[in-house]
Protein backbone atom coordinates (compact mmCIF):
# COMPACT_ATOMS: atom_id res chain seq x y z
CA UNK A 1 0.00 0.00 0.00
CA UNK A 2 1.00 3.56 -0.58
CA UNK A 3 2.99 5.04 2.27
CA UNK A 4 1.42 8.45 2.83
CA UNK A 5 2.35 11.58 4.74
CA UNK A 6 0.25 14.63 5.55
CA UNK A 7 -0.46 16.86 2.59
CA UNK A 8 1.51 19.65 4.19
CA UNK A 9 4.57 17.73 3.02
CA UNK A 10 8.07 19.16 2.77
CA UNK A 11 8.60 22.37 0.82
CA UNK A 12 11.66 22.13 -1.40
CA UNK A 13 13.75 25.00 -2.71
CA UNK A 14 12.09 24.68 -6.10
CA UNK A 15 8.66 25.26 -4.57
CA UNK A 16 7.60 21.66 -5.05
CA UNK A 17 5.81 19.99 -2.18
CA UNK A 18 6.69 16.34 -1.76
CA UNK A 19 3.50 14.67 -0.55
CA UNK A 20 4.42 11.01 -0.36
CA UNK A 21 8.02 9.83 -0.65
CA UNK A 22 8.15 6.75 -2.80
CA UNK A 23 8.22 3.46 -0.92
CA UNK A 24 10.04 0.45 -2.40
CA UNK A 25 7.23 0.04 -4.93
CA UNK A 26 8.34 3.31 -6.55
CA UNK A 27 5.17 5.33 -5.99
CA UNK A 28 5.48 9.07 -5.80
CA UNK A 29 3.15 12.07 -5.62
CA UNK A 30 4.20 15.74 -5.84
CA UNK A 31 2.49 19.10 -5.92
CA UNK A 32 3.73 21.91 -8.16
CA UNK A 33 2.54 25.39 -7.26
CA UNK A 34 0.87 26.73 -4.12
CA UNK A 35 -1.88 24.32 -3.09
CA UNK A 36 -3.10 26.50 -0.22
CA UNK A 37 -3.60 29.59 -2.39
CA UNK A 38 -4.73 27.78 -5.55
CA UNK A 39 -7.87 28.82 -7.40
CA UNK A 40 -7.87 25.52 -9.31
CA UNK A 41 -6.17 22.13 -8.90
CA UNK A 42 -5.28 19.61 -11.61
CA UNK A 43 -4.13 16.03 -11.05
CA UNK A 44 -1.96 14.48 -13.77
CA UNK A 45 -2.34 10.69 -13.84
CA UNK A 46 0.26 8.94 -16.06
CA UNK A 47 0.04 5.68 -17.94
CA UNK A 48 2.31 2.67 -18.35
CA UNK A 49 6.09 2.64 -18.01
CA UNK A 50 6.16 5.37 -15.35
CA UNK A 51 8.47 4.98 -12.36
CA UNK A 52 9.83 7.15 -9.57
CA UNK A 53 13.19 7.14 -11.37
CA UNK A 54 11.68 8.55 -14.58
CA UNK A 55 9.15 10.80 -12.78
CA UNK A 56 10.86 14.06 -13.84
CA UNK A 57 12.13 12.92 -17.26
CA UNK A 58 10.66 15.64 -19.47
CA UNK A 59 7.07 16.37 -20.44
CA UNK A 60 6.46 12.70 -21.27
CA UNK A 61 6.49 11.99 -17.53
CA UNK A 62 4.24 13.36 -14.77
CA UNK A 63 6.72 15.76 -13.15
CA UNK A 64 7.70 17.41 -16.42
CA UNK A 65 4.07 17.41 -17.56
CA UNK A 66 3.02 19.23 -14.38
CA UNK A 67 5.64 21.93 -14.89
CA UNK A 68 4.63 22.36 -18.53
CA UNK A 69 0.97 22.64 -17.52
CA UNK A 70 1.77 25.30 -14.92
CA UNK A 71 3.77 27.32 -17.43
CA UNK A 72 0.99 27.14 -20.03
CA UNK A 73 -1.67 28.11 -17.49
CA UNK A 74 0.43 31.11 -16.42
CA UNK A 75 0.72 32.15 -20.05
CA UNK A 76 -3.01 31.83 -20.72
CA UNK A 77 -4.29 33.25 -17.43
CA UNK A 78 -1.57 34.95 -15.38
CA UNK A 79 -4.11 36.12 -12.80
CA UNK A 80 -5.22 32.56 -12.02
CA UNK A 81 -3.42 30.41 -9.45
CA UNK A 82 -3.17 26.77 -10.51
CA UNK A 83 -1.65 23.94 -8.48
CA UNK A 84 -0.79 20.68 -10.25
CA UNK A 85 -0.50 17.30 -8.54
CA UNK A 86 1.74 14.86 -10.42
CA UNK A 87 0.38 11.54 -9.24
CA UNK A 88 2.08 8.17 -9.38
CA UNK A 89 0.04 6.52 -6.65
CA UNK A 90 -0.01 3.07 -8.24
CA UNK A 91 2.32 0.49 -9.71
CA UNK A 92 2.34 1.54 -13.36
CA UNK A 93 2.66 -1.62 -15.48
CA UNK A 94 5.24 -1.94 -18.28
CA UNK A 95 3.75 -1.32 -21.71
CA UNK A 96 4.88 -4.70 -23.01
CA UNK A 97 3.33 -6.82 -20.28
CA UNK A 98 0.14 -8.65 -19.44
CA UNK A 99 -0.46 -6.04 -16.71
CA UNK A 100 -0.93 -3.36 -19.37
CA UNK A 101 -3.80 -5.38 -20.84
CA UNK A 102 -5.72 -5.99 -17.61
CA UNK A 103 -7.45 -3.92 -14.93
CA UNK A 104 -5.53 -5.15 -11.90
CA UNK A 105 -3.19 -2.17 -11.48
CA UNK A 106 -6.01 0.24 -12.37
CA UNK A 107 -8.29 -1.23 -9.71
CA UNK A 108 -5.74 -0.72 -6.97
CA UNK A 109 -4.73 2.69 -8.28
CA UNK A 110 -8.36 3.86 -8.44
CA UNK A 111 -8.76 3.31 -4.70
CA UNK A 112 -5.57 5.28 -4.01
CA UNK A 113 -6.64 8.11 -6.33
CA UNK A 114 -9.94 8.42 -4.51
CA UNK A 115 -8.04 8.70 -1.22
CA UNK A 116 -5.82 11.41 -2.70
CA UNK A 117 -8.81 13.44 -3.89
CA UNK A 118 -10.42 13.02 -0.48
CA UNK A 119 -7.25 14.26 1.23
CA UNK A 120 -7.02 17.23 -1.13
CA UNK A 121 -10.64 18.15 -0.54
CA UNK A 122 -9.98 18.53 3.19
CA UNK A 123 -7.24 21.06 2.47
CA UNK A 124 -8.58 23.10 -0.43
CA UNK A 125 -12.00 24.11 -1.73
CA UNK A 126 -10.57 24.76 -5.21
CA UNK A 127 -12.20 22.84 -8.10
CA UNK A 128 -10.25 19.73 -9.10
CA UNK A 129 -9.71 18.37 -12.63
CA UNK A 130 -8.33 14.94 -13.51
CA UNK A 131 -6.00 14.78 -16.55
CA UNK A 132 -5.41 11.12 -17.35
CA UNK A 133 -3.07 9.69 -19.97
CA UNK A 134 -3.17 6.23 -21.59
CA UNK A 135 -3.48 3.46 -18.97
CA UNK A 136 -4.06 6.26 -16.44
CA UNK A 137 -7.39 6.93 -18.17
CA UNK A 138 -8.48 3.37 -17.33
CA UNK A 139 -7.63 4.04 -13.69
CA UNK A 140 -9.40 7.42 -13.63
CA UNK A 141 -12.58 6.02 -15.19
CA UNK A 142 -12.78 3.53 -12.33
CA UNK A 143 -12.15 6.19 -9.68
CA UNK A 144 -14.22 9.14 -10.89
CA UNK A 145 -17.90 8.21 -10.36
CA UNK A 146 -19.08 10.24 -7.38
CA UNK A 147 -15.75 12.03 -6.83
CA UNK A 148 -15.97 15.79 -6.13
CA UNK A 149 -14.16 16.80 -9.34
CA UNK A 150 -15.34 19.12 -12.10
CA UNK A 151 -13.56 17.65 -15.13
CA UNK A 152 -12.18 14.36 -16.39
CA UNK A 153 -9.91 14.57 -19.46
CA UNK A 154 -8.68 11.30 -20.99
CA UNK A 155 -6.16 11.25 -23.83
CA UNK A 156 -4.32 8.46 -25.61
CA UNK A 157 -6.82 6.09 -23.99
CA UNK A 158 -6.88 2.35 -24.75
CA UNK A 159 -10.58 2.28 -23.79
CA UNK A 160 -12.71 2.78 -20.69
CA UNK A 161 -14.65 0.29 -18.64
CA UNK A 162 -17.72 2.54 -18.75
CA UNK A 163 -20.23 2.37 -21.60
CA UNK A 164 -20.70 6.12 -21.90
CA UNK A 165 -19.77 9.49 -20.46
CA UNK A 166 -23.09 9.46 -18.62
CA UNK A 167 -21.95 6.39 -16.67
CA UNK A 168 -18.94 8.38 -15.45
CA UNK A 169 -21.18 11.18 -14.22
CA UNK A 170 -22.91 9.15 -11.55
CA UNK A 171 -23.77 11.98 -9.15
CA UNK A 172 -22.50 12.04 -5.58
CA UNK A 173 -24.84 12.51 -2.65
CA UNK A 174 -26.08 16.13 -2.29
CA UNK A 175 -23.71 18.33 -0.35
CA UNK A 176 -24.79 20.79 2.33
CA UNK A 177 -24.27 24.42 1.42
CA UNK A 178 -24.60 26.90 4.30
CA UNK A 179 -27.50 29.33 3.98
CA UNK A 180 -26.68 33.01 3.64
CA UNK A 181 -26.28 35.21 6.67
CA UNK A 182 -24.38 35.10 9.96
CA UNK A 183 -24.27 31.75 11.65
CA UNK A 184 -25.38 30.01 8.45
CA UNK A 185 -25.60 26.26 8.59
CA UNK A 186 -25.73 26.02 12.38
CA UNK A 187 -28.30 23.77 14.05
CA UNK A 188 -29.60 24.53 17.49
CA UNK A 189 -31.17 21.78 19.56
CA UNK A 190 -34.21 23.18 21.44
CA UNK A 191 -33.78 20.52 24.11
CA UNK A 192 -30.51 22.17 25.11
CA UNK A 193 -32.02 25.61 25.77
CA UNK A 194 -32.26 26.86 29.36
CA UNK A 195 -33.96 29.82 30.98
CA UNK A 196 -33.89 31.56 34.35
CA UNK A 197 -35.48 28.52 35.94
CA UNK A 198 -32.56 26.22 35.05
CA UNK A 199 -32.21 23.25 32.73
CA UNK A 200 -35.36 21.78 31.18
CA UNK A 201 -36.80 18.87 33.04
CA UNK A 202 -35.06 19.69 36.33
CA UNK A 203 -37.44 22.38 37.46
CA UNK A 204 -34.49 24.67 38.20
CA UNK A 205 -35.14 26.63 41.38
CA UNK A 206 -38.88 26.11 41.29
CA UNK A 207 -40.14 25.04 44.70
CA UNK A 208 -37.28 26.53 46.69
CA UNK A 209 -34.20 24.85 45.23
CA UNK A 210 -35.56 21.32 45.13
CA UNK A 211 -37.30 21.46 48.54
CA UNK A 212 -40.71 22.45 47.18
CA UNK A 213 -42.88 23.23 50.19
CA UNK A 214 -41.06 20.84 52.48
CA UNK A 215 -40.76 23.45 55.21
CA UNK A 216 -44.48 24.10 55.15
CA UNK A 217 -45.15 20.37 55.16
CA UNK A 218 -42.91 20.02 58.19
CA UNK A 219 -44.76 22.74 60.06
CA UNK A 220 -48.21 21.43 59.31
CA UNK A 221 -47.47 17.75 59.07
CA UNK A 222 -44.87 17.34 61.73
CA UNK A 223 -47.33 17.73 64.56
CA UNK A 224 -49.85 15.63 62.73
CA UNK A 225 -47.39 12.81 62.31
CA UNK A 226 -46.14 12.98 65.89
CA UNK A 227 -49.51 13.91 67.38
CA UNK A 228 -48.27 17.38 68.37
CA UNK A 229 -50.44 19.18 70.89
CA UNK A 230 -53.54 17.48 69.59
CA UNK A 231 -52.58 14.25 71.32
CA UNK A 232 -50.79 15.34 74.44
CA UNK A 233 -50.44 12.60 77.07
CA UNK A 234 -53.47 12.33 79.32
CA UNK A 235 -55.68 14.44 77.04
CA UNK A 236 -56.35 11.87 74.37
CA UNK A 237 -59.83 10.38 74.93
CA UNK A 238 -60.49 12.27 78.14
CA UNK A 239 -64.06 13.39 78.72
CA UNK A 240 -64.99 16.74 77.20
CA UNK A 241 -62.14 16.45 74.60
CA UNK A 242 -64.40 15.61 71.68
CA UNK A 243 -62.80 18.38 69.56
CA UNK A 244 -59.51 16.47 69.33
CA UNK A 245 -60.61 14.30 66.34
CA UNK A 246 -61.99 17.37 64.58
CA UNK A 247 -58.64 19.09 64.99
CA UNK A 248 -56.90 16.15 63.31
CA UNK A 249 -59.41 16.14 60.45
CA UNK A 250 -58.98 19.88 59.89
CA UNK A 251 -55.21 19.51 59.86
CA UNK A 252 -55.39 16.73 57.23
CA UNK A 253 -57.79 18.79 55.11
CA UNK A 254 -55.45 21.76 55.34
CA UNK A 255 -52.52 19.64 54.23
CA UNK A 256 -54.46 18.33 51.23
CA UNK A 257 -55.54 21.82 50.20
CA UNK A 258 -52.01 23.14 50.43
CA UNK A 259 -50.66 20.11 48.49
CA UNK A 260 -53.24 20.62 45.72
CA UNK A 261 -52.48 24.32 45.48
CA UNK A 262 -48.75 23.66 45.28
CA UNK A 263 -49.20 20.97 42.60
CA UNK A 264 -51.29 23.39 40.57
CA UNK A 265 -48.61 26.07 40.94
CA UNK A 266 -45.90 23.61 39.82
CA UNK A 267 -47.96 22.53 36.79
CA UNK A 268 -48.50 26.14 35.80
CA UNK A 269 -44.78 26.95 36.20
CA UNK A 270 -43.78 23.91 34.12
CA UNK A 271 -46.21 24.98 31.41
CA UNK A 272 -44.76 28.49 31.33
CA UNK A 273 -41.21 27.08 31.14
CA UNK A 274 -42.17 24.77 28.26
CA UNK A 275 -43.79 27.66 26.39
CA UNK A 276 -40.67 29.81 26.82
CA UNK A 277 -38.46 26.94 25.59
CA UNK A 278 -40.61 26.42 22.51
CA UNK A 279 -40.57 30.15 21.75
CA UNK A 280 -36.77 30.24 22.07
CA UNK A 281 -36.42 27.22 19.79
CA UNK A 282 -38.61 28.85 17.14
CA UNK A 283 -36.54 32.03 17.32
CA UNK A 284 -33.35 29.96 16.92
CA UNK A 285 -34.72 28.16 13.85
CA UNK A 286 -35.62 31.47 12.25
CA UNK A 287 -32.23 33.00 13.08
CA UNK A 288 -30.20 29.98 11.93
CA UNK A 289 -31.97 28.22 9.05
CA UNK A 290 -30.92 24.71 8.09
CA UNK A 291 -28.37 24.28 5.26
CA UNK A 292 -29.67 24.16 1.72
CA UNK A 293 -29.06 20.87 -0.08
CA UNK A 294 -27.19 21.43 -3.33
CA UNK A 295 -25.88 19.10 -5.99
CA UNK A 296 -22.58 19.91 -7.73
CA UNK A 297 -22.73 20.53 -11.50
CA UNK A 298 -22.39 17.47 -13.75
CA UNK A 299 -18.90 16.17 -14.45
CA UNK A 300 -17.45 17.38 -17.76
CA UNK A 301 -15.88 14.47 -19.64
CA UNK A 302 -13.22 15.24 -22.27
CA UNK A 303 -11.40 12.99 -24.74
CA UNK A 304 -8.44 13.62 -27.04
CA UNK A 305 -6.24 11.56 -29.38
CA UNK A 306 -3.05 12.61 -31.15
CA UNK A 307 -2.90 12.29 -34.92
CA UNK A 308 0.15 10.00 -34.67
CA UNK A 309 -0.81 8.17 -31.48
CA UNK A 310 -0.40 4.40 -31.99
CA UNK A 311 -3.11 3.72 -29.41
CA UNK A 312 -5.68 4.32 -32.14
CA UNK A 313 -4.83 0.86 -33.49
CA UNK A 314 -5.57 -0.87 -30.20
CA UNK A 315 -9.03 -2.52 -30.36
CA UNK A 316 -11.43 -0.78 -27.97
CA UNK A 317 -13.03 -3.90 -26.61
CA UNK A 318 -12.96 -6.20 -23.62
CA UNK A 319 -12.73 -9.99 -23.74
CA UNK A 320 -12.76 -11.59 -20.33
CA UNK A 321 -9.95 -10.06 -18.23
CA UNK A 322 -8.21 -8.59 -21.29
CA UNK A 323 -8.92 -5.20 -22.78
CA UNK A 324 -10.68 -2.16 -21.38
CA UNK A 325 -13.93 -1.41 -23.19
CA UNK A 326 -15.51 1.58 -24.91
CA UNK A 327 -13.69 4.16 -27.02
CA UNK A 328 -14.15 7.62 -25.41
CA UNK A 329 -13.47 9.21 -28.82
CA UNK A 330 -16.49 7.49 -30.40
CA UNK A 331 -19.22 9.96 -31.46
CA UNK A 332 -21.86 8.16 -29.44
CA UNK A 333 -19.82 7.99 -26.23
CA UNK A 334 -20.82 11.48 -25.15
CA UNK A 335 -17.41 12.98 -24.28
CA UNK A 336 -16.34 16.45 -25.36
CA UNK A 337 -13.58 15.90 -27.93
CA UNK A 338 -10.77 18.44 -27.70
CA UNK A 339 -8.13 19.34 -30.26
CA UNK A 340 -4.77 17.66 -29.81
CA UNK A 341 -2.78 18.09 -32.99
CA UNK A 342 -0.57 15.63 -34.89
CA UNK A 343 1.45 14.45 -31.89
CA UNK A 344 2.28 10.92 -30.81
CA UNK A 345 1.36 8.90 -27.76
CA UNK A 346 3.63 10.78 -25.33
CA UNK A 347 3.40 14.31 -26.78
CA UNK A 348 0.28 15.63 -25.08
CA UNK A 349 2.16 17.98 -22.72
CA UNK A 350 4.73 19.17 -25.27
CA UNK A 351 5.01 22.99 -25.28
CA UNK A 352 3.35 24.73 -28.20
CA UNK A 353 0.86 21.95 -28.92
CA UNK A 354 -2.93 22.34 -29.06
CA UNK A 355 -3.21 19.49 -26.58
CA UNK A 356 -1.20 21.33 -23.89
CA UNK A 357 -3.18 24.51 -24.45
CA UNK A 358 -6.51 22.73 -24.17
CA UNK A 359 -5.47 20.70 -21.14
CA UNK A 360 -4.42 23.92 -19.42
CA UNK A 361 -7.81 25.49 -20.25
CA UNK A 362 -9.59 22.45 -18.86
CA UNK A 363 -7.50 22.67 -15.69
CA UNK A 364 -8.35 26.39 -15.43
CA UNK A 365 -12.07 25.70 -15.72
CA UNK A 366 -12.53 27.48 -19.05
CA UNK A 367 -14.49 24.98 -21.14
CA UNK A 368 -15.80 27.62 -23.51
CA UNK A 369 -12.24 28.34 -24.71
CA UNK A 370 -11.30 24.71 -25.39
CA UNK A 371 -11.01 24.01 -29.12
CA UNK A 372 -12.25 20.84 -30.78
Amino acid sequence: MLRRLALAGVLTAAGTVLLWPGPPSGRLVKVYGDLVAADRVAIVVPGADTTAETFEAGTKRPGGAARALLAEAARLAPQERLAVVAWLGYDSPPTLSLGALTHDAADEGAAELRRTVSDLRTRTAAPIALLCHSYGSVLCAKAVPGLPVTDLAVFGSPGLDAPSAAALRRPPAPMAEPADGPGAGRHLDPSRHTDAGGAPGTGGDLGGGGHSGTGRYADAGGDARTGGDARTPGDAGTPGDAGTEDDRTQAETSRQMESGAQAEALTQAEGETKARTQAQAQEAIQAFPAPRATTPPPLRVWAGLGGSDWIRFVPKTKIGPLGFGADPMAPGYGARVFEVGPGGHSDYFSPGTPSLRNLALIALGRPEQVTS
